[in-house]
């Protein structure tokens, strides 16, 4: 007989046991927030990253990706996107992002900070420190955060299957 060549997709991120599979980038984005949003209700605030793309033919995509980026129309949600800290520096991004969680009322009101470890646009890199920092963030304010892979998947980084479990220092809580 043949060997069984079925793989297990939970084995790649044993660390996020569970899967939800999507037709698209921007349906995934979509999707986990929905999905976060059952947990967290009072949460309607998803914040995003200057020059991300996370798509454009959903609302909540394309209010989190910078119109300066891609040709889709303006944001649906008045969600703020914050300084790139490959650009601003770490410092000055986790202050903007701890002011934009406070201006939406706290760790509660956040869907998640949505991001991309090499965004696909610009192809600007999260910087090792700035993760150590996020995670950090994270802990303090209690908020989700929402890793978009889409350049970095399926071994595309040549660190592993997703860049986020390799990179060590950040797992988020949605891939």
């Amino acid at each position: 007989g043949e060997e069984d060549r079925r793989v297990n997709v939970g084995a790649l991120v044993p660390e996020l046991p569970h899967i939800y599979l999507t037709s698209s980038r921007d349906e995934s984005i979509d999707k986990a927030l929905r999905l976060v949003r059952c947990t967290r209700k009072q949460a309607q605030v998803a914040i995003g990253f200057d020059g991300g793309y996370l798509g454009h033919t959903a609302a909540t995509c394309r209010s989190l990706s910078d119109p300066s980026t891609h040709a889709g129309g303006p944001g649906h949600f008045a969600w703020p996107r914050v300084p790139h800290p490959a650009i601003a520096g770490t410092a000055a991004t986790i202050d903007a992002l701890r002011a934009a969680v406070t201006a939406a009322g706290g760790g509660a009101k956040i869907l998640g900070v949505v991001y991309e470890l090499v965004q696909e646009r610009t192809g600007w890199v999260l910087p090792p420190d700035f993760l150590a920092a996020l995670g950090a963030l994270r802990s303090e304010l209690d908020i989700p955060l929402i890793a978009m892979e889409t350049t970095t998947n399926t071994y595309r980084s040549g660190r592993g299957p997703f860049l986020s479990t390799a990179a060590g220092s950040l797992v988020p809580d949605v891939l």
